[in-house]
């Protein structure tokens, strides 16, 4: 896997820890408010427009509001983020989680930080 053009990384170096600091902070945030099914703290890391589901919903507060009813995106944010994440452009993070239909997510930096940009399942 190809870290911002870097070079690769292997198992002993996860894409995660090459990340810059404020980027890591941001997705530990991100760990401890689905953990603690912190809504206000999981939408202040969102950004406005967020997609979350590829049936047109652009739209962070929609997507906290569903996800209060089914933690499966809680559930499904954590486990993607504990696969890591890796540089796909210079202001973008990829979190590839597991592949397949599974779910993935996207940081972008913004004038407010990294905030969560997508976390979608399937194709």
């Amino acid at each position: 896997m190809s870290v911002g053009g870097t070079g690769t990384t292997t198992a002993a170096e996860p894409a995660s820890s090459t990340l810059p600091l404020e980027a890591r902070a941001t997705i530990a945030q991100l760990r401890q408010a689905a953990t603690a099914k912190d809504f206000a703290k999981l939408r202040s890391l969102m950004t406005g427009e967020f997609t979350w589901s590829f049936g047109g919903d652009a739209n962070a507060d929609q997507a906290i509001a569903a996800w209060r009813d089914d933690s499966t995106y809680l559930q499904g944010l954590r486990a993607t983020l504990d696969q890591g994440c890796h540089r796909s452009a210079q202001d973008e993070l990829e979190c590839p989680g597991r592949g397949g239909g599974g779910f993935r997510a996207g940081l972008v930096k913004t004038p407010a930080g990294w905030r969560l940009q997508y976390l979608v399942a399937g194709d």
